[in-house]
């Protein structure tokens, strides 16, 4: 997915963004039915993975092996396997696959600062997360968005493909970079 804000090397300033995004959400039932071919688009396309330069270097899927659409989160989280990521590589990937482009403003999703405070008192205190470790919410959020919907936001708007696009060492990755947004 293409970065639209500036701070992740899109070309679209904070209020830009909050602007689209209000507008995508407002009329999200015609916007949907678009394609590209729909929109004049009078910027280049966006490369392949989206992003950044400071993150073009940055590969998701570094081991050929996405954890798939049908991955089991609470397997994945069993004996702490997502714990350990790297923090300042998860952001890179965060950036890279243009995942601020959205919860930058708030507007679309929630956004990224306070994340881990956010899935540590109210997420996981939900009763349909019960049972489940910060690290499981945040796998599950990424591989299967639909699972469970922020309050106030609107189901289908995360890509549904992110399992097929990461593996294991990315997830933790962005497990650790979200577990530092407090």
């Amino acid at each position: 997915m293409p970065a639209w804000a500036q701070v992740s090397g899109g070309p679209l300033r904070p209020d830009e963004v909050q602007d689209l995004s209000a507008y995508i959400v407002n009329f999200r039932d015609t916007a949907v039915q678009m394609s590209p071919k729909d929109v004049n688009q009078q910027f280049k396309a966006p490369t392949e993975g989206g992003g950044s330069a400071a993150a073009a270097g940055t590969k998701l899927n570094v081991s050929g092996k996405a954890v798939g659409t049908n991955a089991d989160a609470k397997a994945l989280a069993a004996n702490d396997a997502l714990k350990g990521g790297d923090a300042k590589a998860g952001e890179a990937k965060y950036t890279a696959a243009g995942c601020a482009g959205c919860h930058v403003a708030g507007v679309v999703a929630p956004v990224t600062a306070g994340t881990f405070t956010r899935i540590q008192d109210e997420r996981l205190k939900d009763p349909k997360n019960q049972g489940k470790s910060a690290e499981e919410y945040i796998a599950e959020s990424i591989i299967h968005p639909n699972v469970y919907v922020s309050p106030n936001f609107a189901p289908s708007v995360m890509p549904q493909d992110f399992g097929n696009k990461l593996d294991v060492q990315d997830i933790k990755d962005l497990i650790a970079f979200l577990e530092s947004q407090k």
